[in-house]
């Protein structure tokens, strides 16, 4: 069974998102292991700057990395419909993979070389979404990648 992490920066806020993230996190146990890891986000950088910041959570997500793939969601990435999400975790799990990171940036994003890193840089939509938002949004299409290649009535 797959291995799943999502490796988020900063930690989780409001309680709508949690009610969301528990839902789909017990929906997502049926298909694979999942595990959220929450990175503690920079509060201020030595030097005050952003780029600072970005270079600091960089380096705590990157020393976080513990799977075989590695999937970035950057608003630069590739946009797929939920089918060719599908395809590509059914690609990830039968080329032998046996866990997936995930990752979401804070709130004033990564540096570069996390792509890098990065076996996949994928858009999660051309807006600007919160990052609790956006944790939703990457556990439900995971759910939903999950249900199509089951076949499951979910995606319809």
């Amino acid at each position: 069974m797959l291995t799943v992490r999502l490796l988020a920066v900063g930690k989780s806020k409001g309680d709508w998102a949690g009610s969301a993230r528990a839902h789909f996190s017990k929906l997502l146990m049926r298909h694979c292991r999942f595990e959220l890891v929450e990175i503690p986000e920079v509060k201020k950088s030595p030097d005050g700057s952003v780029e600072s910041l970005r270079r600091q959570e960089t380096e705590r997500v990157i020393s976080s990395l513990r799977s075989d793939v590695v999937w970035l969601f950057d608003i630069s990435g590739q946009r797929l419909s939920s089918e060719a999400y599908a395809a590509l975790l059914s690609e990830t799990m039968s080329g032998g993979a046996g866990s997936l990171d995930l990752i979401i940036g804070g709130a004033c994003g990564l540096t570069t070389n996390i792509h890098e890193k990065s076996d996949k840089v994928l858009s999660l939509s051309g807006l600007t979404l919160s990052h609790q938002v956006a944790r939703v949004v990457v556990l439900e299409q995971l759910y939903r990648a999950f249900s199509i290649l089951a076949g499951s009535a979910y995606h319809k």
